[in-house]
């Protein structure tokens, strides 16, 4: 029964059990079955002993059927570790028996799926920088896109270990801001990994930040002067691109109205109004330290984006300002460029021609055609018959 065999001695008084070890399939170990996120170097298959066994063969394949196996070898051990690199993203299938002293069924065929990425293993965390004090209890998050990314997750926690992370998130843009407003004067962590339908990157380094002061200001008061208040910011005026402007350059000039006791302004340019996928972040350290700014990215031809802007200083920030939209240019049209029809030189460009060139060509012309007919009278004449 299985793998166990009787047998009754010659006198028949004993009864003895033979245990065959080989005719059962050998059982594979690591990596675990449709393990995901597997890194592509320096992979090792593991299994477990099988007991008389001498020698395994073991294979790789892009798919269940191992009729072409991308690896297939033998050893004496009962693991191996693959030289060659994987493919990134790849989905393998791998199994394992024995072929010494005898052959055995072949294990269970098992797969995983190597990690996302390439030369960048995992994303780069961009804002809050690394170390950024004061930063707003709202924090936009923001991190480098990485090739083959479906969705990007997101932790934040108050522990380097992220044992309880208040922010769990699977996002599919690189960039978002916080719904869940953080504590102030507090230090957080935050990492971020890419992932597909069918695996993930490594994580992103950790990185720190800490929140602003609490806005509350308490100062006792000061018997020689009266009792101020902490200036609040204003919120800023936009100037350019004018609201509703149309046919605007795919790189344009951005300006608003300077705000008193300002460090810096933030800007964030999105194509729907509520910028949930902003096409330009430029806040914290990207921050800018004048009233107007040229985007150094080209913008899509005939399309709407929403603006605003808010300033910015060590204390916090102003509100932002009110949204405002314009729309780009269209393409040039073909047509404009290459004209199928016919038409007359500008004035500017048409040539004048001498009357006495004029007077030169009109007689050249009667000359030749005297030429000619002369020409063809003598060629019918010689023709006639004598």
């Amino acid at each position: 029964m299985g793998n166990k065999l009787w047998s009754v001695d010659k006198v028949h008084a004993k009864l003895m059990t033979f245990t065959d070890s080989l005719i059962m399939p050998v059982i594979s170990i690591s990596p675990a079955d449709q393990t995901s996120g597997t890194d592509i170097r320096n992979i090792n298959l593991e299994w477990f002993l099988s007991k008389g066994a001498t020698k395994y063969e073991w294979q790789l394949d892009y798919d269940t059927d191992f009729s072409d196996a991308l690896f297939t070898n033998i050893t004496t051990l009962n693991s191996v570790q693959l030289i060659e690199q994987l493919k990134l993203a790849t989905t393998y299938y791998w199994r394992v028996r024995v072929i010494e002293p005898i052959l055995s069924p072949w294990s269970n065929i098992k797969s995983f799926t190597t990690n996302l990425g390439g030369s960048i293993i995992a994303p780069s965390l961009r804002s809050p920088g690394a170390g950024a004090k004061s930063v707003d209890i709202l924090p936009i998050f923001q991190w480098g896109a990485m090739g083959g990314a479906d969705n990007y997750e997101l932790m934040v926690s108050t522990n380097y270990s992220f044992t309880n992370p208040i922010i769990n998130k699977t996002l599919p843009t690189t960039a978002w801001q916080s719904d869940t407003s953080l504590e102030c004067n507090t230090t957080y962590y935050w990492k971020v990994r890419a992932s597909s339908s069918n695996s993930y990157s490594s994580w992103s380094a950790v990185s720190a930040f800490t929140t602003k002061q609490s806005s509350v200001v308490v100062k006792p008061p000061n018997p020689q002067s009266p009792l101020t208040s902490p200036t609040l910011l204003t919120t800023p005026t936009l100037y350019n691109p004018e609201a509703g402007a149309t046919g605007a350059q795919l790189k344009p000039l951005f300006q608003w109205n300077t705000i008193a006791s300002t460090d810096n302004y933030e800007l964030l340019i999105s194509t729907n109004a509520s910028f949930t996928n902003p096409v330009i972040i430029r806040i914290s350290d990207y921050a800018i330290s004048a009233t107007s700014w040229q985007t150094d990215t080209n913008l899509e031809y005939d399309t709407t984006y929403y603006w605003k802007v808010r300033a910015s200083n060590a204390a916090g920030h102003s509100a932002w300002s009110a949204v405002s939209s314009f729309t780009t240019k269209s393409p040039p049209k073909l047509n404009s460029v290459l004209s199928t029809e016919t038409s007359p030189l500008p004035a500017s460009i048409q040539l004048e021609i001498p009357k006495w060139m004029q007077y030169l060509f009109s007689t050249l012309i009667v000359v030749i055609t005297f030429f000619l007919i002369t020409m063809l009278v003598i060629v019918m004449k010689m023709r006639r018959p004598s």
